[in-house]
């Protein structure tokens, strides 16, 4: 007859068969991000960088300035 493997051993061979698929998840994810983390950055194009001030000044004004409220609950 075959011996079975003690418990303890059978543990460790179960241990070590999840660290397989954990190893390669891990190293795919390096991959994947040391990939983008070398890339380049993307450049904008004109009409972007346009939309970018635009947004950007409009919402700094509406923080710099004093808040309109109608409401007379709110006019302390």
């Amino acid at each position: 007859m075959a011996a079975f493997p003690s418990p303890r051993r059978q543990m460790q061979i179960h241990t070590r068969l999840l660290l397989i698929p954990a190893a390669i998840a891990a190293g795919l994810a390096l991959i994947w991000v040391g990939g983008r983390w070398l890339a380049p950055p993307q450049t904008l194009t004109a009409s972007e960088i346009e939309e970018l001030e635009s947004f950007l000044e409009t919402t700094w004004s509406g923080v710099l300035e004093e808040p309109v409220v109608s409401d007379p609950l709110f006019n302390l």
